[in-house]
This record gives C-alpha cells, structure tokens and sequence, in this order.
C-alpha cells in the first residue's frame, strides 16, 4: 500500500511540475516578445495563452493542496518539497491566488509551521 501512495504521489508531482513548466515557458517567451517585438497581435495572443496555462497551472496545484490537507497524499512530503514554490506563488500571484482556497491554507500552514 505505501508503494502505491509513493508511486501515485510521484505522478502528481510529476504532473504537477509539468504544467509549472508550461506555464514558465510561455512566460519567458511573453517577456522575450514583450522586450524584442512591438507585435500587438502576436503579444495578444501570448498572453491569453499565459492566462490559461496559468489557470490551469493553479487548478492542479489547489487540487493537490487539497490532496494534502485531507491526507490523501503525504502532506509532509509536499509541504517539504513545494514549501519554496508555494511561497513564491504566494508572493507573485498573491491577489490571483486568493480564489484558490486550498492553495491559501497551505502557505498559511507552511507559513506557520516552522518545522517545515
């Protein structure tokens, strides 16, 4: 049984930072385009890409935060090894993420337990 939680546990991860680097991806290239290129259009349509994989992006992540609150994954585990990451969300997308209830509980957890 803990086999199956490391493996399931493992695709989430895995799934998880599959979509963070989506998502960065087409932020780089948004910013590239932005500083080299005054193509409206082209700017347009790159940031309604960015908006969507930024939705999709934090979809997944409140799910797992979900995940981890109910003990449905080890939430140990995921606080330990998303600690840096929820923190920076928390701190770039700090307004955007507030319709995410489960991705505020966890920062405030991590925030307050020191331990992690």
């Amino acid at each position: 049984m803990l086999l199956n939680i490391a493996k399931n546990e493992i695709d989430i991860f895995n799934k998880l930072d599959e979509r963070q680097k989506l998502f960065i991806e087409c932020q780089i290239k948004f910013s590239n385009i932005k500083n080299n290129n005054n193509d409206d259009e082209e700017m347009k349509i790159l940031l309604n890409e960015e908006e969507r994989l930024k939705k999709y992006y934090f979809d997944l992540l409140d799910t797992v935060c979900f995940y981890a609150i109910n003990n449905n994954i080890t939430a140990k585990n995921f606080y330990s090894q998303y600690k840096n990451i929820l923190l920076a969300v928390n701190e770039l997308y700090g307004d955007t993420i507030k319709e995410y209830e489960n991705i505020c509980k966890v920062i405030k957890i991590i925030e307050n337990d020191k331990t992690i």
